[in-house]
């Protein structure tokens, strides 16, 4: 397997897991001007509840012309008890292949506990490994256009190779009534970078998703788009 499609995959895996469990927050006084007034609610961009499977198939490109394809997985399964922890688990399923290449595969497996932290994720298939979070950012229940915060602190330790990760979030209108919810993840140690953007509908559903992903090593930054 490509070595380059596996380590492109931790980071759309984090992107994916990550992208909306700490979005909203407060304003600032550099926020511009808002006319979308809308309350966008969180429950279906991270489900605690048992939900239905919401599919996006990937398509993109990286800056050394190569192409790539996939698609994302993303459901609440509820309520378990996961380590003697009372917790709601999220499963996320990626596939990504770059043409001419291999395929990677891997599942994501977040627990989070009753205020809202991380306690952990579980990582499977090509990527393998944890994530704990190490501070104490949650999701609010609904964020609005013009909110910008920090999420989740996380400690990674996938395919043995460990890395700290900072969230933060921005929240911007993208019309029709939408809200585009912007992620950027940022590695401490590999210092590459993950952006995540979800186009949010009035009632809360995700709509589309792009990821931009830098890899400094590989010299390499991969766009992917995601169409349900």
């Amino acid at each position: 397997m490509s070595v380059q499609v596996v380590k492109i995959m931790m980071m759309v895996l984090a992107a994916v897991a990550f992208g909306m469990a700490g979005c909203g927050g407060g304003g600032g006084a550099s926020t511009p001007a808002v006319v979308n007034t809308n309350t966008y609610s969180t429950a279906k961009i991270l489900p605690l509840t048992a939900t239905g499977t919401t599919t996006f198939t990937l398509t993109g490109s990286d800056s050394s012309g190569g192409s790539w394809s996939g698609s994302v997985q993303m459901r609440g399964d509820g309520s378990t008890v996961f380590e003697g922890q009372n917790v709601s688990k999220v499963s996320q399923l990626v596939a990504l292949t770059l043409a001419g290449g291999s395929t990677a595969s891997s599942t994501v497996a977040s627990y989070y506990k009753s205020d809202g932290l991380l306690y952990k994720s579980v990582y499977s298939g090509s990527v393998s490994g944890t994530a704990v979070q190490t501070n104490s950012a949650t999701m609010p229940a609904t964020f609005k256009v013009g909110d910008f915060a920090s999420g989740p602190s996380l400690s990674l330790n996938l395919n043995g190779t460990t890395d700290s990760v900072t969230t933060t979030y921005q929240v911007f209108d993208a019309g029709n009534g939408n809200a585009r919810v912007v992620s950027t993840l940022t590695y401490q140690v590999a210092n590459y970078s993950a952006t995540t953007e979800y186009i949010i509908s009035p009632s809360g559903d995700a709509l589309s998703l792009k990821m931009i992903l830098y890899y400094p090593s590989l010299n390499k930054t991969v766009t992917l788009n995601g169409t349900r």
